[in-house]
């Protein structure tokens, strides 16, 4: 299994671990209102959204940016505020914050670079993306 892989598998593990959270997904992620059914949410996708690698003799020092996107709904039972969000953002902070190299060998850090929070573009859906870089190392086996 590659270290890509091994990294989402990893987050995906720690962030299921959140109570609240109904489904993390990585292996394919949803981009329509549609594809989402309200008893899997609150959802936490994740997805890689490039690779940068930094040749070092006879390895790489790669550098995968990945966004950990939240995504909530108002309902008529509740309303979701930026105070939710916010609360909801912290505390996956917390949880990828704990363990920055994610137990995996070859892994250096995962780096958290920001977040942004939406609470009005894709009404009823809320969503707050995380955005962090994963530092790694990987063998150089030629051009």
């Amino acid at each position: 299994m590659g270290i890509k892989r091994q990294i989402f598998e990893a987050l995906a593990t720690e962030l299921s671990g959140i109570s609240w959270v109904k489904v993390v997904n990585w292996k394919k992620i949803w981009l329509l209102d549609s594809d989402f059914n309200d008893y899997q949410i609150p959802a936490i996708q994740i997805y890689d959204t490039g690779t940068r690698n930094e040749h070092q003799g006879g390895r790489i020092q790669a550098t995968m940016a990945l966004s950990v996107e939240l995504v909530l709904k108002q309902t008529s039972a509740g309303v979701v505020s930026q105070a939710d969000l916010f609360d909801k953002v912290e505390e996956i902070e917390s949880v990828i914050g704990a363990n920055i190299n994610l137990g995996i060998n070859g892994m250096l850090h995962l780096r958290y670079i920001g977040d942004v929070t939406d609470l009005h573009t894709v009404d009823p859906y809320y969503i707050a993306r995380l955005d962090f870089e994963a530092i790694y190392l990987k063998s150089f086996t030629g051009c």
